[in-house]
């Protein structure tokens, strides 16, 4: 079976995505991150100073635990 672009679909879902992006500290992950619309960020350490003045970006306390990650996804 060949690849081909006319075969690609677009989603079917409203669903909304799910994303977790891994690399090392200073790499640019919150910042790419507070480019999709809406973001919401579930944080496990306080990251965020890169997107301190950004208003339109929504943040979850820093979780001390699992318990407090799963509740927030």
């Amino acid at each position: 079976m060949s690849i081909s672009l006319s075969n690609l679909s677009s989603p079917s879902n409203t669903r909304p995505l799910i994303f977790t992006i891994v690399s090392d500290g200073g790499m640019g992950k919150t910042t790419l991150a507070s480019l999709f619309p809406r973001p919401v960020f579930i944080r496990t350490e306080d990251g965020t100073q890169s997107i301190a003045d950004r208003q339109d970006i929504a943040l979850f306390p820093v979780a001390s635990s699992i318990n407090e990650v799963l509740e927030a996804v």
